[in-house]
Parts: C-alpha cells; structure tokens; sequence
C-alpha cells in the first residue's frame, strides 16, 4: 500500500488488515478498521493527483481526528478559482479515484483507460508556477514526514463516533528535521524549530513566492 513514501508493503494475497498509512493519503475503510485491498492505493493516487493539479491537499486539518473524519466522509472540493482553468476531464478522474465506497472505486485499469489518461481530453497549460505557489505553502504547513500510530488514531475515532468531541489523535514522529528554513521575503533564511504541536492556519494556500524548479510546459490538467 501507498503511505509515506518510506513504509510500504507489497501483499500477494490481496487483502491486509494492518492499521496504518500516512494521514492525508489514507483511505476511509483503512481508517474505518476494514479488511482492505489494492483499491486504498487507487486512493491515494487520487490525493497525489489532486496535489499536483492544485498545490494543496484535497483533506486538511490540524487537528488528526477531524482529519481523519473528513476523509471517511469523503469531503473535499475542486475549490474555485484553483480549479477553474483544470478540465472538467481530470476532475472526474480524481472523482473517480477517491470514492469513499472501495467497490464503485476504479481499479488501476479503469484509471488507466480513464479519457483524462488515454485520450486527447486534457488541455495543455504551463500550471507550474500556480501549482508550486501553493504547493510551497502546504509543504509549509504540514508535516509531510509524519507516519502515525492507526491503531491509536481508530480508537480515538471510535471515540469520535460515541460523542459529540473530536479528540486528538496520538501520533507517532519519526525521521523529523531537527528544524526547517523557510525563505523569508528578504531573501534570507529563517530558522524554525520543529514541533510536533500543530500552529494554526488557513486550511487553503495563499500566495507566496514559488518554489524553484524546471519550467513544466507540457502537463496533463
């Protein structure tokens, strides 16, 4: 399954049970305590899809447990104006991609044969720059490197469920930076610790210098 780019496992018999991922990236019926299957990767294609369209997560919070409850219910946008100029094409192969019910899911060969995929829908645009504005801002906020304990986090969502609170969720860090630099708008660098206590922030980017990178001419949007 696809979780934080550092633990993965490769399953032969095609249905796991282990509580785990990365948050942002899991799937509801992993967080739901569910046998699951290939179908969670086809779900968290569909949130690095989304990311690189736009530049920003489909589901945020600070907050894991409220997180983690917009995911099992399925609750993210095509926002506007982020996705005004993306094709109506990609949005439904995203939409396809993250459904909540794993058995109307597509399967990696439906997202292959996706129009978005291999036909002629998708527009041809330079998005990079809007793309990497926001992208920089999320990869601000976030803490991307974070795996967590799920077997803790389904038991505060259980919680969540039997009450009318969302608890926090206990977390596990690991492989954290000791402090991350954020280019300031002199142009210098100021030094951040890291801290494991989530700061608030609006949960959509706003604009900011983007990142350095290849210019991108060619992308599928």
């Amino acid at each position: 399954m696809i979780s934080d780019f550092g633990l993965s496992k490769t399953e032969d018999s095609g249905v796991m049970a282990t509580a785990c991922g990365t948050p942002g990236y899991v799937a509801p019926e992993v967080l739901q305590q569910k046998p699951y299957g290939k179908a969670v990767d086809v779900w968290s294609i569909g949130v690095i899809a989304y990311i690189l369209l736009c530049g920003y997560p489909p589901f945020y919070d600070e907050n894991d447990a409220n997180l983690f409850a917009q995911i099992i219910r399925g609750e993210y946008e095509f926002d506007s104006p982020y996705w005004d100029d993306i094709s109506d094409s990609a949005k439904d192969f995203i939409s396809h991609l993250m459904c909540c019910n794993p058995n109307k899911r597509y399967t990696c060969r439906q997202a292959l044969a996706h129009p978005w995929i291999s036909g002629n829908t998708a527009r041809t645009k330079d998005i990079h720059s809007s793309v990497a504005t926001h992208l920089k801002k999320s990869l601000a906020k976030q803490k991307w490197k974070k795996a967590f304990n799920a077997t803790a986090a389904i038991r505060q969502l259980q919680m969540l469920r039997l009450t009318s609170t969302r608890p926090s969720v206990s977390v596990v860090e690991h492989d954290e930076a000791a402090s991350t630099s954020v280019e300031g708008t002199d142009g210098g660098q100021t030094s951040h610790k890291s801290s494991t206590t989530p700061t608030a922030s609006p949960s959509r980017p706003t604009e900011t210098r983007p990142a350095a990178a290849p210019p991108v001419t060619d992308v599928r949007f």
